[in-house]
């Protein structure tokens, strides 16, 4: 009877290439990042509430240091991909338009003129930026977690971002951004809006995947679907909320 030596193999990992070292590196430095414009938007936005004369200008400043803050990362770190996230989120807060349209004429809960400034069809032109910071951050954060965790991932994206935006949403009010009324909410977030932004945020995350490409059609094309993304989710929490008689 034959008999076949015995052999012993070992696996050994391939080893990283400098250009996927480097993005493995500027993985977790977005992520990080992220964080970090996180907490600072929310000090930021405790800190108006606490005076007199924020308005506009207030909300606009914030999320232009943002977006700059972003740019240079993706300058000193040479992030093509942090790149794409920005215009990525430029096209959603252009499209999200809409959105805000709709809830100011169509449900008549949402009044953007305690804010002042001005004002792109029925928005102030900053959100466009305050939406393009969002966009980069749950799509990287949430991107993060979905990878790592997978389904259970991109419903702890949802979680967290309802939780964080209703936070955000209350502070909005007290730094005299906006208001809502004529609608049941919690704290100053309204209840649809609350349910909406579990699910924007997570489309974000799965708009991440598109945009992780670095191809500057499909960037556009993501941009566009999370733009028209908040519009829907936004009216159809609304509509179910109606039904309901909330």
């Amino acid at each position: 009877m034959n008999m076949k030596p015995f052999e012993l193999t070992t696996d050994v990992p391939e080893e990283l290439t400098a250009e996927q070292r480097r993005e493995q590196a500027n993985a977790r430095a977005r992520v990080g990042l992220v964080v970090f414009t996180l907490i600072l938007q929310m000090a930021a936005m405790l800190l108006f509430g606490f005076v007199t004369w924020s308005d506009w200008r207030t909300g606009f400043a914030l999320n232009l240091v943002q977006v700059a803050i972003f740019g240079t990362f993706a300058y000193l770190r040479m992030d093509r991909l942090m790149v794409h996230l920005i215009f990525f989120g430029l096209i959603v807060g252009v499209i999200q338009l809409n959105a805000g349209a709709w809830l100011v004429e169509y449900t008549g809960t949402l009044d953007y003129s305690i804010g002042g400034g001005p004002f792109l069809w029925r928005s102030p032109f900053w959100l466009i930026v305050a939406w393009q910071v969002i966009a980069i951050q749950f799509a990287v954060l949430g991107g993060w977690l979905w990878e790592r965790w997978q389904g259970a991932g991109l419903i702890l994206t949802g979680l967290l971002g309802a939780m964080y935006l209703a936070f955000y949403e209350h502070l909005a009010y007290g730094a005299d951004w906006w208001a809502y009324s004529g609608c049941s909410m919690v704290g100053r977030a309204p209840d649809y809006v609350i349910l909406s932004e579990f699910f924007i945020v997570m489309a974000m995350a799965i708009l991440y995947k598109v945009v992780e490409a670095r191809r500057a059609t499909e960037t556009f094309k993501a941009g566009v679907l999370g733009g028209v993304d908040i519009l829907v989710c936004f009216a159809a929490a609304y509509s179910l909320w109606s039904v309901a008689g909330l």
